[in-house]
């Protein structure tokens, strides 16, 4: 009986050991293989030769990112997205420097909002983009004033069949500076001609 029990411990401590080595090996080829696949996913260097840019700023652009006041728990992100107008900008003077680019498309969709003076400098270089010789085609679902005046400066304007444009002009954006003329004795005299002014 001892010797029954001394070749099944035998063969029990035999499987117990293969199988221990087999999953041993499974789970390093497992790693090897998982890890050779997060090496070799490497972003495909794609040739700009030919090719249109697609640029699809999303967000409100600013001219310097803000962050939140208050340190809060738990923390909190910006609810949109915020672009840096410096980065906007370097990115539409790259593309008009680079020859190999066929055409740009830029779409002002998910644009969210964009100040005045901020929109005059990105359409003054978006006029450069269109003088440098390439298509500038400008797509949008809705234009507002801002993304309208710098969507005038490509060459093209699409805009979604049940979009539309509702442009109010700068001068709908409103001054607050009471204070301001009031402190300096300011008197503002708005001289309008016409009837509908």
């Amino acid at each position: 009986m001892k010797a029954f029990f001394r070749k099944l411990g035998a063969v029990l401590s035999g499987v117990r050991t293969w199988t221990v080595n087999l999953l041993t090996l499974v789970l390093v080829v497992y790693i090897v293989v998982v890890v050779a696949a997060v090496m070799g996913e490497r972003p495909v260097r794609v040739e700009p030769a030919g090719k249109v840019l697609i640029l699809n700023p999303e967000g409100v652009v600013l001219d310097q990112e803000i962050y939140p006041a208050k340190l809060s728990f738990p923390p909190q992100l910006p609810e949109q997205a915020q672009i840096q107008s410096r980065d906007l900008i370097r990115l539409i003077r790259a593309a008009a420097a680079d020859e190999r680019l066929a055409a740009v498309l830029i779409d002002f969709s998910k644009l969210a909002y964009a100040g005045p003076s901020t929109v005059l400098n990105i359409a003054h270089e978006l006029a450069a983009l269109s003088r440098s010789g390439k298509p500038v085609v400008a797509f949008s679902e809705t234009l507002s004033t801002t993304s309208y005046l710098m969507a005038a400066q490509a060459d093209e304007i699409y805009v979604h069949p049940a979009g539309a444009v509702g442009i109010s002009g700068i001068g709908g954006y409103r001054d607050y500076i009471r204070d301001l003329t009031q402190k300096n004795k300011i008197n503002i005299h708005n001289n309008s001609q016409g009837d509908n002014k």
